[in-house]
């Protein structure tokens, strides 16, 4: 049990941790997130970016608390109310019609979906096991143990973390062609070649004037300019 919730610790921890790193690791980073909090459509625009700010604090304090013996329980009841009230909000906005970019994490290009409200639904079960779990034991574990659930926590929340940038790696390209009976070919250019015929075509008509005569190789000066220099003589 002990090494359940060492594991289940350290996966809450990296999947908060990628969470404020992606938001404020860079000013763009940030910018996305209070654009996409705004882009859900459930709050005020005045209240958006005070919500992101919010929102960052406390993910934060979860961080903290988790590892304070003391606060372990008030630090994964915080993140169970988090993770939930983000799957309610996320329902919310797919009833309304929103797929905008999930940020939760940073930059996305996955739009938000039901495989979120899943994934936020499963991370607070896991948060609210260690509210039911309650503080750690004082007995000494074996250290194997806590390595194990360590690992295999950290693991999986990195897998959490970053689904969405795997995902991304699998979605169509758009390289803007198109195509045909033969095969690719670019939007709007056919990819079928001239035949004999149509060149030849093409040679015909070049070769004949304005009037359908042949025109003789060699005489390439204009046809007007001949008669006027013939009536001069």
């Amino acid at each position: 049990m002990q090494c359940f919730a060492i594991a289940v610790r350290c996966l809450i921890t990296v999947v908060f941790l990628a969470a404020v790193v992606g938001k404020v690791a860079t000013r763009a980073g940030f910018a996305a997130f209070v654009e996409s909090v705004h882009a859900l459509r459930l709050l005020p625009s005045p209240l958006v970016r005070p919500a992101a700010l919010g929102t960052i604090a406390a993910e934060f304090a979860v961080l903290v608390l988790l590892w304070l013996p003391r606060f372990t329980v008030a630090g994964s009841m915080l993140a169970t109310a988090m993770l939930t009230g983000l799957a309610v909000a996320i329902v919310l906005a797919l009833r309304r019609g929103v797929r905008a970019p999930c940020r939760c994490f940073g930059a996305s290009v996955i739009p938000l979906g039901p495989r979120h409200v899943v994934r936020n639904t499963v991370l607070a079960g896991l948060a609210l096991s260690g509210v039911v779990a309650g503080p750690p034991a004082s007995t000494t574990m074996r250290p194997e143990w806590v390595v194990l659930g360590a690992a295999a926590g950290a693991l999986a929340g990195g897998l959490i973390a970053a689904l969405d940038g795997i995902l991304a790696l699998f979605q169509p390209l758009d390289t803007g062609f198109a195509r045909g009976p033969s095969g690719p070919r670019s939007a709007g250019v056919s990819s079928q070649k001239p035949n004999q015929k149509e060149l030849s075509d093409v040679v015909r008509d070049r070769g004949r004037d304005g009037g359908g005569r042949a025109v003789r190789a060699g005489s390439g000066a204009d046809p007007r300019r001949r008669q006027t220099a013939a009536r001069t003589y």
